[in-house]
């Protein structure tokens, strides 16, 4: 099955709590994407503001750590268990620590991969504790742009190495993300994509996400 998290950075930022209610019993969670102006040069989502949104739904969120020291921000969430963190192999943080605090507060743990970075430099960092990877099929840090199709490659690379070293992760996908480019999402084993335009760029936000199910 395929979950799919609206991603509420392109939403209307005066409307948050009624997007979360109409949205919320129509799709798995909500993506939630902190950026600090550092590790990506756009800011967002603060903890208070993301855990206000966390308590008002019913699902798990999904919170995408676009930041130089992740350690620091995941101290400051409280979210629901099994909400997932994702936090990046490419920012600067002390792996063990930050998975730790995950782990701690019954969280899923997730690695967050870039499209410039090879699939190979996520190995080092797989293990039991972590839960989830995260593909991102555009660059971070802005929305709006287009998906790159040539990340498609990681996912059975990812799935092999996992195979191997008996590794259970689930895997999600972020960017670009439209409806003609689900069957082969799905296709590849995709559990979680976080969709933004294709379902905010639309007045009937319902009819948008059900045509990404579809």
């Amino acid at each position: 099955m395929l979950h799919i998290f609206p991603s509420l950075m392109v939403a209307d930022q005066l409307r948050l709590g009624q997007e979360v209610a109409l949205l919320d019993a129509h799709c798995s969670g909500f993506h939630l994407d902190i950026m600090d102006g550092h590790f990506v040069p756009n800011i967002t989502f603060g903890p208070m503001l993301i855990n206000a949104v966390d308590r008002m739904s019913r699902n798990p969120s999904w919170v995408h750590l676009m930041v130089d020291n992740p350690s620091f921000w995941v101290d400051r969430l409280v979210l629901k268990a099994e909400s997932i963190v994702s936090f990046h192999i490419e920012s600067n943080f002390d792996f063990q620590h930050v998975v730790s605090q995950i782990k701690e507060k019954k969280l899923r743990a997730s690695l967050a991969i870039n499209p410039k970075t090879c699939v190979e430099k996520l190995f080092d960092f797989l293990n039991p504790m972590i839960d989830h990877v995260l593909i991102m099929s555009v660059e971070p840090g802005f929305s709006g742009q287009k998906f790159l199709p040539e990340v498609l490659h990681k996912i059975p690379a990812l799935q092999k190495y996992c195979r191997e070293h008996q590794l259970s992760c689930s895997i999600g996908l972020d960017g670009g993300i439209v409806p003609a480019l689900v069957p082969e999402i799905k296709r590849l084993g995709v559990d979680h994509i976080a969709a933004s335009s294709s379902i905010f760029n639309y007045d009937d936000r319902i009819t948008a996400l059900e045509r990404l199910r579809e």
